[in-house]
């Protein structure tokens, strides 16, 4: 009983602090994105489905701002994830072959 409760109250206060970084990330606030996406992986208890998410989001609001290398890593990341959401996955490829395609595009080294 209380290992579900205790699942239920990570679970709502991981997804919390995610739609807050998906609210600042839309507000161009993507060094604050960042934050709290961040927040959510130093978390323990939180669950690995939102990790994958916040996973995923990091290395957008990186890739937003530049931050190749670090967009690059999280998306990698996402990929090797055994218990990642394969929804998740699929963004992260699709993302990780534009993300390729930018860099190679832009002929800018990776930051």
């Amino acid at each position: 009983m209380f290992g579900t409760l205790r699942e239920k109250m990570s679970r709502k206060k991981a997804l919390k602090i995610y739609k807050r970084g998906l609210d600042k990330a839309e507000m161009r606030d993507l060094d604050g994105a960042v934050s709290d996406y961040t927040l959510i992986l130093d978390m323990p208890e939180a669950p690995r489905d939102v990790k994958a998410m916040a996973r995923l989001n990091r290395a957008l609001a990186n890739s937003s701002s530049r931050k190749y290398a670090l967009a690059d890593q999280d998306l990698r990341e996402v990929l090797s994830a055994p218990d990642a959401p394969e929804q998740v996955k699929e963004a992260a490829r699709a993302k990780l072959t534009r993300l390729k395609r930018r860099i190679e595009e832009a002929g800018q080294p990776e930051e």
